[in-house]
């Protein structure tokens, strides 16, 4: 089994990119965690439970001693799974999310049920998360400070948020999950949830591009600077989805075609074309993530005829 680590690296002057490990082959460049340190020092989700002492290790590493803000674009645990343990460290800093998200970071009982229930060992292996005391809380809709701005961007989540920081765009999911497994050629996939509401999803994305030209920083992973292009091509890649997999719902019926779905779209989309050059625990994720996200729309489309 893998051993939990943590890997900073400075994008920017004063942005870095953690890269945080859990014990799980495959994921080793899968979860980002932002820290900013400027006029204002704050971080952009901090991971899974498995891997928060890690985090915190190189926290300390980097004498960060104070954080102003802990900004949380959603509760799944590998975004948030860590906050119990990161809370007791910094324990005069907010902690900003969802206002559908407090009540399950509060008591995150249900929230550890769910994630056994879709994830499995995957669940197992993120870590239990710990409880965070109710008024460390700060509903992200009333939520402004220091420029920074909190964007409504459901779909992945129903408490999924988005921040904006002078001209970083910090997507969490809302933006799609990239990867550069090839020179030049982004990996592109979804991150829909198998309870999907595609319209709403689209509506957030947007939501995203009317931002501007930005610097993206999305949950999963790296940093990219052609942020509007990227949007635009994953919202195009959403309809594609939408038309591939409708297509197959209307061949094969009511039984579950992922298997097919998966088949065609890995041939049709060409913002999937590089998984093939990864390496094989990559390409074992992504197939596992790719299903739960076909899922998705297979149930989106079959409610809406």
């Amino acid at each position: 089994m893998l051993s939990p680590k943590a890997i900073i690296n400075k994008v920017t002057p004063k942005l870095s990119l953690i890269t945080l490990v859990p014990p799980i082959i495959g994921f080793e460049d899968f979860i980002s965690v932002w820290l900013y340190q400027g006029e204002i020092t704050f971080m952009v989700d901090v991971g899974s439970a498995s891997t928060a002492n890690a985090l915190l290790d190189i926290l300390d590493q980097h004498e960060i001693e104070n954080i102003d803000y802990i900004l949380l674009t959603h509760i799944h645990l590998d975004h948030a799974g860590g906050i119990g343990t990161v809370t007791e460290r910094f324990p005069k800093t907010p902690i900003v999310c969802h206002a559908k998200g407090i009540s399950h970071l509060v008591d995150p009982s249900r929230l550890w049920e769910g994630t056994l229930k879709a994830l499995g060992g995957i669940g197992e292996a993120y870590g239990q998360i710990r409880p965070v005391p109710k008024d460390r809380l700060i509903d992200s809709a009333v939520f402004i400070s220091h420029e920074l701005k909190s964007i409504n961007t459901p779909g992945h989540a129903q408490h999924h948020v988005s921040y904006r920081f002078r001209n970083f765009l910090f997507s969490g999911e809302a933006g799609g999950v990239i990867f550069q497994f090839e020179t030049g050629r982004p990996y592109l996939r979804p991150s829909t949830p198998p309870k999907l509401f595609l319209k709403t999803f689209l509506a957030s994305i947007d939501r995203l591009i009317s931002e501007g030209s930005l610097i993206l920083c999305p949950g999963h992973h790296g940093f990219y600077n052609d942020t509007m292009k990227l949007l635009r091509l994953h919202r195009t890649q959403l309809k594609l989805w939408e038309m591939v997999i409708g297509e197959v719902i209307q061949r094969e019926g009511e039984s579950d075609p992922t298997a097919i779905c998966m088949a065609r779209l890995l041939q049709q989309d060409p913002l999937l074309k590089s998984l093939c050059s990864a390496p094989d625990a990559i390409q074992k994720r992504e197939r596992f993530f790719l299903s739960n996200s076909i899922r998705g729309f297979l149930g989106d489309l079959k409610r809406h005829g």
